[in-house]
């Protein structure tokens, strides 16, 4: 499954595993949030910060980490969902790699989960950054944004 993922998105699921652990039985899409907010190369970092969203903003909003640790955790059903939207969007944007972009992008399209409702309590609308992720992978600026500067918009 993870096949077409770039080196930053495993990564970016390397860091959900670690911060998810501790603090659960399962991966969310709260952490899932979390791992684009902590992985710094990707688009999605940028796009995140860009709107205000912080690894320590996140954290504060999950529950706090115990010492129950268990060694594998299954994704939620909502992850798996932002899973597949993330390889639909990256197909349907004739990508044939997944990356942090199209992770972001899936977290958007789901409308729904923790990573939806911390977005939100943040003050960031999750159709706003996937409006966002979409202008700067087309090279266009989104409506109001100001200059932009160049660089690659993938995280390939």
């Amino acid at each position: 499954m993870f096949e077409r993922f770039t080196e930053p998105s495993r990564q970016v699921l390397v860091l959900t595993q670690f911060e998810a652990r501790p603090r659960g039985r399962e991966i969310g899409t709260e952490h899932i949030l979390l791992g684009l907010v902590m992985e710094e190369r990707g688009l999605a970092a940028r796009v995140l910060r860009d709107a205000g969203v912080t690894a320590d903003g996140v954290k504060a909003r999950l529950p706090r980490p115990g010492e129950d640790f268990l060694d594998q955790m299954p994704f939620t059903g909502e992850v798996v969902q932002a899973l597949k939207e993330a390889s639909t969007e990256a197909t349907a944007l004739g990508h044939h790699w997944i990356g942090t972009e199209h992770l972001l992008i899936g977290l958007a399209r789901l409308g729904s989960g923790r990573a939806d409702e911390i977005l939100r309590d943040i003050g960031v609308n999750p159709d706003d950054l996937r409006a966002q992720v979409i202008a700067t992978i087309s090279g266009a600026d989104p409506p109001g944004a100001g200059p932009r500067e160049s660089g690659s918009s993938g995280d390939s």
